[in-house]
């Protein structure tokens, strides 16, 4: 007989663009917690900023049986941990419920409360929102193109299949699962956001690769592969 590994989480994530600019690993390396190492594609760090709207279903199915509808932004770089793997680290999430904020802060992933708000028509998306305590903001627009096979470099960008965070010297590495993202090209009308800076990291000065897609199902898988890297 063979044991399924236990879902924690059932999620959607929904008409969700994709932001991300190239930056010396450097600026990014010294941002991480010790045991987590920059991963870089073409000898740069990529930084992605993601606008969604994630559906969360019951822990307990695979398919979504909705429970809570949240809007997120999410600042985010691509790591190897201490086993090897690779992954996502969170450098901040901007959320609109507060007790997804303060269930991601207890396993350490740094959520923050704002205001949010998406908008659609047509092909044409909006994407707005205003951390609490006005220390980050976004304001973006879309316009969805046509689907895009997706090749190698989209799927080291999109295709990721866990996530590292850390609460004291723990490193936590959580496995997500989920099928290949439909991507569609994406031409951005209006960006300015300042939760890049918000994270210390520099403004950014190269032009983005953009992506959209109308999203995936996935599942968060198991308890947590808990790390304690030397210091």
């Amino acid at each position: 007989m063979t044991l399924r590994t236990p879902v924690l989480q059932a999620h959607e994530w929904l008409d969700a663009t994709f932001i991300h600019w190239r930056y010396d690993p450097a600026d990014v390396q010294r941002l991480l917690p010790s045991g987590l190492t920059v991963e870089t594609r073409d000898g740069s760090a990529w930084v992605g900023l993601v606008v969604l709207k994630m559906r969360v279903g019951l822990p307990f199915r695979r398919s979504v049986r909705p429970a809570i509808d949240v809007l997120e932004a999410n600042l985010r770089t691509y790591v190897t941990g201490p086993d090897g793997d690779t992954g996502v680290y969170f450098l901040s999430i901007d959320c609109d419920r507060w007790s997804v904020c303060a269930g991601g802060r207890m396993v350490g992933v740094p959520y923050f409360p704002a205001y949010q708000d998406m908008t659609r028509d047509g092909s044409a998306l909006t994407y707005s929102g205003d951390r609490y305590g006005g220390k980050a903001s976004y304001d973006i627009a879309v316009t969805v193109g046509d689907r895009i096979e997706t090749g190698p470099f989209e799927t080291w960008l999109t295709g990721r299949f866990g996530q590292y965070s850390a609460v004291g010297p723990a490193r936590l590495h959580v496995p997500v699962e989920h099928g290949p993202w439909p991507l569609r090209s994406a031409t951005l009308t209006r960006c300015r956001q300042s939760v890049a800076e918000a994270s210390g990291l520099p403004t950014p000065v190269e032009e983005p690769v953009v992506h959209f897609t109308h999203g995936v199902r996935a599942v968060i898988l198991g308890l947590p592969t808990v790390f304690t890297p030397t210091l």
